[in-house]
């Protein structure tokens, strides 16, 4: 089997950008929104809970506006640099309008909790425990959408509308797929470019498409024997000992 072009996408020579991304995205929801809570809580322990609890949701509320802004403002600049191929200009991606969905879900439940004060009269126990739920909700949240994401492509229902990159009429792809696209060609600047070669990639490699599926379970195991498609690597079927854990960007995959 001939060996397939990399991915035009590199690790090595963004390293400062990623460092500076991880500790924009680290530092307001762990250092300011939990500083503020529990040196709210327990350095003014007169105020108000409420207000407490309100003021590090806001800040961080703050900062997921400026990081939504900054995405719309990349999907729908022209030229598309950055939107999904051939899509309208405010179509956003996938991503995007999952991260509207989660941001509803838990402005929802944080909007609830802090809503209905302190009813119970326990010292706003119970809303602290309601405030503590978003992180949870959102994992439960993901998980939904990817085991949807892979009922769906297992029974490989066409989609009557266009789904990011991919045309009305194709099957939906696991979940990992579109989070991967849409987070490297926005987020990481790979631009229209790597969304080409991610989805000539995937419909080209049974490889690569059994990958994204066990990166889309979590479940990484071994297999005695794959036939699929009828590709083979390295001139042979790939058997048990070979390893599906292959990088995202190798371009032997």
């Amino acid at each position: 089997m001939a060996v397939k072009s990399a991915l035009p996408y590199s690790l090595h020579s963004r390293y400062r950008s990623i460092a500076l991304a991880w500790t924009i995205i680290t530092i307001p929801p762990i250092f300011i929104n939990l500083g503020l809570f529990y040196g709210l809580w327990y350095g003014s322990p007169h105020m108000d809970r409420i207000a407490v609890l309100t003021i590090p949701t806001a800040v961080l509320g703050l900062f997921t506006a400026l990081a939504i802004l900054e995405r719309i403002y990349k999907l729908t600049q022209t030229p598309p640099a950055f939107r999904p191929l051939a899509s309208p200009r405010w179509a956003l991606d996938v991503f995007q309008w999952g991260y509207f969905a989660s941001l509803l879900l838990i402005s929802a439940l944080i909007t609830t909790a802090l809503a209905r004060g302190d009813s119970d009269h326990d010292s706003h126990e119970l809303q602290t425990r309601l405030i503590s739920l978003p992180a949870s909700l959102l994992m439960f949240f993901l998980a939904t959408l990817t085991l949807l994401s892979l009922l769906l492509h297992h029974l490989a229902l066409p989609l009557p509308f266009r789904f990011g990159s991919l045309e009305p009429g194709n099957a939906l792809r696991p979940a990992v797929y579109y989070i991967v696209e849409d987070v490297v060609a926005v987020d990481g600047n790979g631009g229209a470019e790597y969304r080409q070669a991610w989805t000539q990639r995937y419909a080209s490699s049974a490889v690569f498409r059994r990958m994204i599926w066990t990166l889309s379970v979590s479940v990484l195991r071994e297999e005695e024997e794959v036939e699929d498609d009828g590709e083979a690597v390295g001139g042979r079927g790939l058997g048990r000992n070979d390893d599906e854990r292959a990088p995202l960007l190798d371009s032997r995959v």
